[in-house]
């Protein structure tokens, strides 16, 4: 019974391993870059909306003021479709935020 036991309990934690590694695989990714109007700066501050940092401390961090940067994110949250912080983490929260531009040629 113990090597029975053994054998599942070792099956039970690779397929958990390889499960975990899938999931690391598919991450979900923002890119900025897609939407008009958004620039690379904004990468810094969605980040740290994303860390539930105070827009006082967001605008101390990028040496802009505090009501310059509350206006921006509410300007970036309307052009990804959400109402306000709250949707925007409740959506975006576990994504990674990047700035790249596609290679394509129009």
């Amino acid at each position: 019974y113990t090597l029975v036991l053994s054998i599942i309990l070792f099956l039970l934690i690779i397929h958990n391993h390889s499960y975990m590694a899938e999931i690391r695989a598919q991450a979900k990714i923002l890119n900025l870059a897609e939407y008009s109007g958004l620039v690379e700066a904004d990468v810094i501050l969605l980040q740290k909306v994303l860390e539930n940092e105070q827009y006082k401390n967001i605008a101390r961090a990028v040496y802009k003021a505090p009501g310059t940067i509350r206006n921006r994110l509410n300007k970036i949250y309307d052009i990804l479709g959400v109402m306000d912080r709250m949707g925007f983490i409740s959506t975006y929260l576990g994504y990674e935020i990047v700035f790249e531009k596609s290679n394509d040629i129009e």
